[in-house]
């Protein structure tokens, strides 16, 4: 009897985890077939961004100037300049300066209890005075990419 309960026990575990899965698959689904639906228009030219510009913006005057043909392919030669040049190094650029700040960070970190030397390259920043906003601009750098980077999981973790 408690081997079959083990087993009642296990099924269940299994079932809670492909239910969370499933979820998580379909959400997945659902921005990927978006995605896609955004890139078959682009190719084929039927400027559903700049309709959904226009039923979005309330204003006569935003409405009137996506209706322009001018304004609906410069829109699209944006979008596809952005999505098939700009982008992919537009984020190998933004993941190469995050990577060398968080080894900046980390560096600092290692050597934070020492007295003796530091490998902190953010301390070379404040050995001079700067005067107070170049001071609180320099802080601010790193302080806001610690903070979005420590959030990011918590923002996108879905709890079922």
């Amino acid at each position: 009897d408690a081997t079959r309960i083990e087993c009642l026990a296990q099924l269940h575990r299994a079932l809670k985890q492909a239910g969370l899965d499933a979820r998580r698959a379909a959400c997945r689904w659902d921005e990927l077939v978006r995605r896609c639906l955004l890139l078959e228009d682009l190719e084929e030219q039927m400027f559903p961004s700049a309709v959904e510009l226009a039923a979005v913006w309330q204003g006569t005057w935003a409405r009137t100037l996506c209706q322009w043909h001018l304004v609906r392919s410069c829109w699209h030669g944006s979008t596809l300049l952005w999505l098939g040049t700009l982008r992919p190094r537009a984020l190998r650029v933004i993941g190469g300066l995050c990577g060398v700040l968080s080894a900046v960070i980390v560096l600092g970190q290692l050597t934070m209890f020492s007295s003796g030397w530091s490998l902190s390259l953010l301390s070379l920043l404040f050995q001079r005075d700067h005067g107070f906003g170049c001071t609180q601009a320099l802080c601010i750098l790193p302080l806001a990419y610690m903070v979005c980077t420590a959030y990011w999981s918590v923002f996108r973790l879905k709890i079922a």
